[in-house]
């Protein structure tokens, strides 16, 4: 049997649309992944710059982005479960929800790190 090696495809690979919108903030860049998720999930396939609002990434990118921050210890397993829980209510917590004060300091916490990959990538101003 053949052995294919994988090479993971770097962050924003290829020419960046000249049209494209940078996300305003990393909670728009991940409801957005969110958003992106449920499309597939129900059948979609995401293509590149089809979309009435062009991105300078592929939601993957977002993914990678905190897979990265996960693996260089900047994201800890609670802060990937509450950026999970953000794709299954579809919403990030809300701080004035007592159950969900710990939660949404965490989902700061997380935006705060992956504000500063997605801004070193150009895919958030």
């Amino acid at each position: 049997m053949r052995r294919t090696n994988r090479v993971q495809r770097p962050l924003s690979c290829g020419p960046i649309h000249p049209f494209a919108h940078p996300f305003a903030n990393a909670e728009e860049a991940w409801l957005w992944y969110v958003a992106c998720q449920r499309a597939r999930t129900d059948g979609a396939r995401v293509r590149a710059n089809l979309s009435e609002k062009p991105r300078p990434c592929d939601p993957d990118d977002i993914y990678r982005a905190v897979m990265a921050l996960r693996k260089a210890g900047r994201l800890g397993a609670h802060h990937i479960r509450v950026l999970g829980a953000a794709i299954r209510r579809d919403r990030r917590p809300d701080p004035r929800v007592a159950e969900e004060a710990k939660a949404a300091h965490l989902w700061q916490q997380a935006m705060a790190a992956l504000g500063e990959i997605l801004t070193a990538k150009g895919i958030m101003e």
